[in-house]
């Protein structure tokens, strides 16, 4: 008893500031989607998904069964690449991708350090897939997780970090993601100022300045194997806009895009036609070479040609 208590004596006192406190622990929204797991997903090439074949590929994972890996660069996370408007669900993402259409408004994402960023499918609609934290003049979001995944807090500092965070005059600007900083470190006296909801229209147009107009929203709907599929049509001016910035995405993924794009047209061309494409080959072939040697001079002008060298030649000579 001795023995411990001169052990205890020796140790250091240690103060805590009210400084290195750690931050609150996390709220989730409660939201049903955190509570729900998806059903069964559409396997490669199949279902209401397909087209996403064009710009990744299926794999199946152990936890989640079929999921789709984007074809994408180093560095890429989703929900980068687009703006916000507001429309009468709230904020919705426009994205300038190709597979936004789906990945953005349907299923979860998750990050995998051997295949990377992962989407799971899902069948419900939202205007945007993502968990939003307000604090310090900064608005962040992330993918929406699949049950059982955390991606910890914006201002973790971790080495890989999912959050975009913005400030908040800049929320609504076209192409939000190079806006994207680094957060500040989380304060003690942020607790009562941080909100874990998207940010209300108004205080956005406090920061910013001005009105936010409701934008309209239209569906095209389809349904195949007994679910509805839902695709947002934007108006003319966002159409404009979105148009414009993807063209402006990252060339890597546009190359990616493309080469995926013609490996499944050929994939898709019958055998036989291959075959036939194959035996006229060397047949255009020969034309082109008979065309080429119709083109060249005649042999009797190369002859005089020749000839007329010779003689200047003996002529010289003498």
């Amino acid at each position: 008893m001795f023995i411990l208590t001169a052990l205890v004596a020796a140790l250091p006192a240690v103060s805590v500031a009210a400084g290195d406190l750690q931050p609150p622990p996390y709220e989730s929204r409660g939201d049903r989607e955190y509570e729900r797991y998806y059903d069964e997903p559409d396997g490669p090439r199949a279902g209401i998904f397909a087209d996403l074949e064009f710009y990744g590929r299926w794999r199946h994972v152990h936890a989640y069964g079929w999921v789709w890996q984007p074809f994408v660069e180093i560095g890429w996370r989703p929900f980068q690449y687009g703006h916000w408007v507001w429309t009468e669900f709230g904020w919705m993402w426009a994205s300038y991708e190709p597979f936004g259409w789906a990945t953005y408004h349907y299923g979860y994402w998750d990050y995998d350090f051997r295949l990377g960023w992962i989407w799971i499918p899902d069948y419900e609609w939202s205007p945007c897939r993502v968990q939003w934290v307000f604090y310090d003049d900064y608005v962040c979001w992330a993918p929406m997780a699949p049950r059982g995944v955390y991606f910890g807090y914006p201002w973790s500092s971790t080495r890989f970090n999912v959050w975009i965070s913005v400030p908040v005059y800049h929320f609504t600007d076209v192409n939000v993601g190079r806006h994207r900083v680094k957060p500040p470190r989380f304060k003690s006296d942020y607790g009562a100022k941080t909100v874990y909801r998207a940010p209300e229209r108004d205080l956005v147009e406090r920061y910013e300045g001005r009105k936010i107009r409701e934008m309209p929203v239209e569906f095209k709907r389809a349904e195949k194997d007994g679910r509805e599929l839902r695709r947002v049509v934007l108006p003319r001016e966002q159409e404009r806009v979105v148009e414009r910035y993807r063209r402006e995405t990252p060339s890597q993924e546009r190359a990616m895009y493309g080469q995926r794009n013609e490996a499944l047209q050929r994939e898709r061309i019958p055998q036989s036609q291959r075959l036939e494409a194959k035996q006229r080959a060397p047949e255009s072939g020969k034309v082109t070479g008979e065309k080429q040697r119709s083109k060249a001079p005649p042999a009797e002008k190369s002859d005089k040609s020749k000839s007329s060298g010779k003689s200047k030649k003996s002529r010289g000579d003498r």
